[in-house]
């Protein structure tokens, strides 16, 4: 690959012109090895060779993504693939996941890798997406698509116990994996007169 960078005058020389070249690095990382596309830029007249920082960034994304496909993360097209299935915009994933109101950008871009915590829970919620969206929403108390907040509370059945309360009796161990094996979920209104649950979700 060779293409002009906008004609940008080198900086060694100041009289070439710096043409963009991609090439393939070999990448190493836990045992597992992947050759990736490298980009630079090399001067026309000069020939010196030199990465702007633009193109490191770049690099950097292709690095990012090989190391979080070998951790078992989702990459950043995955996310990106998850989060409109679930039809939501990265502000409104930022506020219902966390991570901080640009989080959701520097993950699909494979700026930063998201924690493992967060990384099963985007899973969660891309497999039961109207059940676990309702909670996160529950547990940072923002209206659901009609516009309304109503408070729910949950039943948690653990295989050796069960705890019911708020929204946040879910969301504070969905971080721990093994106490998320063979749980049943039931969610119930709060606002229902008969008190009667919703239906009943098994997870593990």
């Amino acid at each position: 690959m060779n293409r002009e960078c906008d004609k940008e005058l080198c900086p060694v020389c100041g009289e070439g012109h710096l043409a963009e070249h991609q090439d393939e690095c070999e990448v190493e990382y836990r045992g597992r090895s992947e050759r990736l596309p490298s980009v630079y830029s090399r001067c026309d007249v000069c020939g010196v060779e030199q990465t702007t920082a633009a193109q490191a960034r770049r690099n950097k994304r292709e690095t990012l993504a090989f190391r979080k496909h070998v951790d078992g993360l989702l990459t950043g097209q995955e996310l990106r693939d998850l989060r409109e299935r679930l039809a939501i915009n990265q502000k409104q994933a930022a506020a219902l996941f966390g991570g901080g109101p640009v989080a959701f950008s520097k993950y699909e871009n494979d700026e930063v890798a998201q924690s493992e915590a967060m990384d099963r829970l985007l899973r969660l919620a891309d497999a039961m997406p109207e059940v676990v969206l309702t909670w996160l929403r529950d547990y940072a108390g923002l209206p659901d698509e009609a516009g309304v907040h109503v408070s729910r509370t949950y039943t948690v059945e653990f295989p050796q116990s069960t705890v019911t309360g708020g929204a946040d009796v879910w969301c504070d161990f969905l971080a721990e994996e093994s106490a998320v094996e063979g749980v049943m979920l039931r969610s119930g209104n709060a606002a229902n007169e008969d008190g009667s649950d919703g239906p009943v979700s098994v997870i593990g």
